[in-house]
């Protein structure tokens, strides 16, 4: 009889012990599953904005050269600021031209809006929409755009624009 008590001491311990094992590993599942499904929430808003900040650039460029009243007021420049290519337009306002000049800098599209032929820094322009890359060109009456959102998320996304700049003549 003592012979049995002994053995059912010692296999109620390991019960106890494989009950406590199988809580920690249950404990372990959860928590990855929490840590994986927060690295994906995570990853599904930074592409949201992503996507966000190219819309808000490709409209934003789309109604600032509709807006333009002639297409020789539309010109590409580089800017003074790192040189890369760069919209310009020009409006008359009370008898003076000014200048809307819609750039990339520090990842950054930006728009600054000048009078004519006057040097500007970064810090006179306003930020617009973060995005990796603004490529504006000129073609036979056509303004070809290229921007790209953050390359370090999941999907690279680029947007294209074709704007007609003879439908703009006023």
């Amino acid at each position: 009889m003592e012979l049995m008590k002994k053995n059912n001491k010692g296999v109620s311990k390991v019960e106890v012990i494989l009950v406590m094992i199988l809580i920690l590993l249950m404990g372990l599942a959860v928590f990855t599953l929490v840590v994986s499904s927060s690295d994906t929430y995570k990853n599904v808003i930074d592409e949201k904005e992503n996507l966000s900040n190219l819309r808000i650039a490709a409209s934003y460029i789309d109604n600032k050269i509709k807006q333009s009243d002639e297409q020789s007021s539309i010109y590409i420049k580089n800017n003074p600021i790192n040189g890369e290519a760069s919209i310009v337009i020009v409006q008359r306002v009370d008898n003076e031209n000014y200048e809307t000049w819609i750039y990339l800098s520090d990842k950054m599209l930006k728009e600054a809006y000048i009078k004519q032929n006057q040097e500007f820094t970064d810090d006179m322009s306003f930020d617009i929409a973060s995005i990796e890359e603004f490529v504006p060109s000129i073609n036979d009456d056509i303004m070809e755009i290229t921007i790209s959102g953050n390359k370090a998320s999941d999907t690279f996304s680029k947007r294209y624009l074709k704007i007609n700049l003879k439908s703009n003549e006023g």
